[in-house]
């Protein structure tokens, strides 16, 4: 994943960093709302964020992460009427850090090299995002719950779900719903049923893949 921080020279990186401040969340402590006028943009310092959406229905569908290093909330920066369109979560263990860049100074940098940059990094990271989203549409339109749960065991070990020691994996049965737009009560039957075939293992709020050959086959 590309950084905003690796693209920028060691001076305009103190510049950048001189012009944010440092923002502390507890766990699962909310960032912003969707729908909250938007006037900031976040760096991810510490800690692995979720944006999230909810339905009027209740449910909820987390459709990004943004470990170290990546941005959030970019909109707030670029557009000058976009409100936000999801709610950001720190992680709920151990919370996190950010820096945050508000639109007042964006704009002033924006005048400089230093601005530019940034504002291309961002709509690369814009129209990325726009990618991701069409393909998980279509996986999410066309591909049944239990390939999908499948499809996200394979990802684990990325930042989002770091290995925390012999294999394990620190995800919740409602991580994994929220994930893969199912719930709970599905991705019980599909753990169980993986579980029983030795595919994967399973602890209280932790995941550990056994046989990561059959559990890609099962995700194709």
């Amino acid at each position: 994943m590309k950084s905003l921080l690796d693209l920028l020279s060691a001076d305009e990186r103190m510049e950048l960093i001189r012009n944010t401040t440092e923002r502390r969340f507890g766990n699962n402590e909310v960032v912003f709302h969707a729908g909250d006028l938007p006037d900031s943009l976040h760096i991810v310092s510490r800690g692995v964020f979720v944006a999230k959406v909810y339905s009027r229905g209740g449910h909820v569908l987390a459709i990004n992460e943004f470990p170290p290093g990546a941005v959030f909330g970019e909109l707030g920066v670029l557009a000058d009427d976009a409100l936000r369109t999801a709610s950001l979560f720190a992680p709920r263990k151990g919370g996190g850090s950010t820096r945050m860049l508000r639109r007042a100074d964006f704009i002033e940098m924006r005048r400089r090299p230093i601005g530019q940059t940034i504002e291309r990094f961002l709509l690369d990271e814009l129209a990325s995002r726009s990618r991701e989203m069409t393909e998980n549409l279509v996986e999410l339109l066309f591909t049944p719950a239990p390939r999908r749960i499948s499809r996200h065991l394979v990802r684990l070990g990325q930042p989002a779900f770091p290995d925390v020691g012999d294999g394990w994996h620190h995800i919740s049965q409602d991580d994994i719903a929220e994930r893969t737009a199912t719930t709970r009560a599905t991705v019980n039957r599909a753990l169980r049923s993986l579980e029983q075939r030795r595919i994967v293992e399973l602890g209280r709020g932790r995941i550990r893949v056994l046989d990561r050959e059959q559990l890609v086959r099962l995700a194709r």
